[in-house]
C-alpha cells in the first residue's frame, strides 16, 4: 500500500517527465545549431538544419537569402535552401511567388518571429500561394526573419519552419520553440555570409595580406600608416594596392574598398 504523500507525486509524474523531455530535446537541438559554424558545406548544413528541426518536433524548412540591390529597392539577389517536398519549389519558382510573396514582405519590416496564420494575404497571388504553401507540408509554420548586412548591401535571411499538422495543434509549440529557432534562423545566416565570402576570396584570387589591407583602408587608415602597422614599405604597399584594383576592376583605391564591400569581401 502506497504512503497517503505519494499520490500527488504520482499525478504530477506526467507533466514533470514531460517538462524533462522537453528540456533535454531543446538541449540537444541547441547542441546541433552551435554546430553549423564548422559545416564544411551547404549539405552539410543541410542535414544539421533538417535535423535540428525535427526534433524540435517540425517537418519542413525553406531558407532563403536576399541581399538589397543598388537601387535600395529591390532585392538583387536570393539563395534558397530547403528541404520540403520537390514539387512546392517547382511550382513556387514557375508562378514567380516570389514576386510578391507575403511571407517575404512581412520579413522586410519586421525582426519577430510570426506564425504564418497571421500573415493576411491582400492579393489572389498571395492568398494562392499560401493555399499551395498549406498543401505541401506548411498547413501551419512560423516565420522568423533576420537582417544584417553582406558588405555595403542590406542582408534578409528568413526561416519558415512548418508543418503538416492544423495549426491548433502545432502554434503553440511553434511559439514555445521561437527562441530556438531564432538561434537557428541567426546561426544559419551567419554561415551563409562566411560561404559567400569565402566564394568571393577565391573568385577574386584574394590573398591574406590582401584582406588585412582593406580590412585597415576601410578604417580610413592612410597607405602610410597600413605600411607601418604591417612592417613594409609604402612603395611596396602601393604596388599591392595596383594589384588589388585589378582583381576588383577598380578604378582607383577608394572604389577598391567600394568593390570589396559590394562583393562581401569586408563586413
Amino acid at each position: 500500500m502506497m504512503p497517503p504523500d505519494s499520490a500527488p507525486m504520482n499525478v504530477n509524474l506526467p507533466n514533470s517527465g514531460r517538462r524533462m523531455n522537453a528540456t533535454k530535446t531543446r538541449a540537444e537541438v541547441l547542441n546541433i545549431i552551435q554546430k553549423i559554424s564548422t559545416a564544411d558545406s551547404e549539405d552539410s548544413v543541410r542535414l544539421m538544419t533538417r535535423l535540428a528541426v525535427r526534433k524540435a518536433g517540425a517537418e519542413h524548412f525553406i531558407y532563403s537569402t536576399f541581399r538589397l540591390s543598388d537601387s535600395g529597392h529591390e532585392f538583387g539577389s536570393h539563395h534558397y535552401f530547403e528541404d520540403c517536398k520537390a514539387e512546392w519549389r517547382s511550382i513556387y519558382e514557375e508562378r514567380k511567388w516570389y514576386m510578391n510573396d507575403p511571407l517575404i514582405e512581412y520579413a522586410k519590416l519586421h525582426t519577430e518571429p510570426t506564425l504564418s496564420s497571421k500573415i493576411i494575404p491582400i492579393t489572389r497571388g498571395q492568398s494562392d500561394m499560401m493555399a499551395a504553401a498549406a498543401c505541401h507540408g506548411f498547413r501551419s509554420g512560423i516565420i522568423i526573419p533576420a537582417h544584417s548586412r553582406f558588405g555595403s548591401h542590406d542582408c534578409l535571411s528568413i526561416l519558415f519552419i512548418g508543418s503538416s499538422s492544423e495549426p491548433a495543434c502545432m502554434e503553440q509549440h511553434f511559439l514555445s520553440n521561437r527562441i530556438t529557432f531564432r538561434a537557428l534562423a541567426m546561426e544559419l545566416m551567419d554561415w551563409w555570409r562566411n560561404h559567400f565570402r569565402a566564394v568571393a576570396i577565391q573568385k577574386f584570387k584574394i590573398k591574406e595580406f590582401e584582406l588585412c589591407v582593406l580590412e585597415h583602408l576601410s578604417n580610413g587608415k592612410t597607405v602610410a600608416e597600413i605600411a607601418a602597422i604591417l612592417e613594409t614599405r609604402p612603395s611596396t604597399l602601393y604596388h599591392r594596392l595596383a594589384i588589388l584594383k585589378d582583381k576588383l576592376c577598380a578604378v582607383n583605391t577608394g572604389d577598391t574598398v567600394h568593390q570589396a564591400k559590394a562583393n562581401g569581401l569586408l563586413g
